[in-house]
């Protein structure tokens, strides 16, 4: 049965961004700029370094009371994106990137969505630039026929975190990750079918960059791998529908780095 919520004003609320970082000192202020184009002094912004980089982190204190900044557990994104999720306190909260650059109107668009009471997640559609800036590509969605349906993105993953915005009652769902066999985007994503509503926004409101140095792309695993991880993706889903929703308080990147260090 899915969760139904009760209509608020929704640019009344607070958003948070949770924005992971790793030797993004070339692109991530570009980043950051766009994505200060789209909030309100009252959001903030959770951004996550998963590396040595401490500077940077001192640097986001003293430039507005907006960032969160966290050293995170340096056991890779998707445990970095994990923590910071974890300090979100929006009500609607977005995923970020750190070489990426949103558009004007992204928050805007993707918050119209929400005022359908029963969407719990909103994707939306990039396009693809490179290291300069320079367009390589039209579509996220046509490269990855992204879309609704359980079955369909177990299968073929088309659910990417740069591009998805989802209430926060569905980290009660979502939170600790599995520290094996998905991606944090595949697993939101899934979860958030399973409870709610996901809408897929044909707008394109972020230009996804493609570089030499990105964390994460679109290589694919050898093919044990990947039904390996198909499996475990599925024991895991059904688990967490028997457990249901659950509480959970910010976690510390100890932590964190004993349970993905395990």
């Amino acid at each position: 049965m899915g969760v139904s919520y009760v209509g608020i004003e929704l640019r009344g609320s607070m958003i948070s961004v949770c924005m992971t970082t790793y030797k993004g000192e070339k692109y991530r202020e570009e980043q950051l700029s766009s994505i200060q184009k789209n909030i309100l002094i009252e959001d903030e912004v959770i951004v996550s370094e998963d590396g040595d980089d401490i500077s940077f982190l001192e640097d986001l204190k003293k430039r507005s009371t907006q960032y969160k900044p966290l050293h995170g557990p340096g056991c890779g994104a998707v445990a970095n994106f994990e923590y910071a999720l974890s300090h979100a306190s929006g009500e609607i909260i977005f995923l970020s990137d750190q070489d990426d650059v949103w558009t004007e109107n992204k928050v805007r668009k993707v918050l119209k969505a929400f005022e359908n009471p029963e969407c719990i997640m909103v994707v939306h559609d990039a396009d693809l630039i490179d290291g300069k800036n320079d367009k390589i590509g039209e579509s996220f969605y046509a490269i990855r026929n992204s879309g609704p349906g359980i079955l369909k993105n177990i299968w073929k993953n088309s659910y990417i975190g740069c591009c998805m915005a989802f209430r926060r009652e569905l980290l009660e769902y979502a939170l600790p990750f599995p520290t094996s066999g998905t991606l944090h985007d595949q697993w939101l994503g899934l979860l958030a079918e399973q409870v709610g509503k996901v809408v897929f926004l044909e707008d394109k409101l972020l230009h996804y960059r493609r570089h030499e140095e990105n964390v994460s792309g679109m290589q694919h695993l050898p093919v044990t791998k990947m039904l390996y991880n198909r499996i475990s993706l599925c024991w895991n889903l059904l688990k967490r529908k028997l457990r249901g929703p659950k509480k959970y308080v910010g976690y510390t990147a100890e932590e964190v780095r004993k349970r993905w260090k395990h």
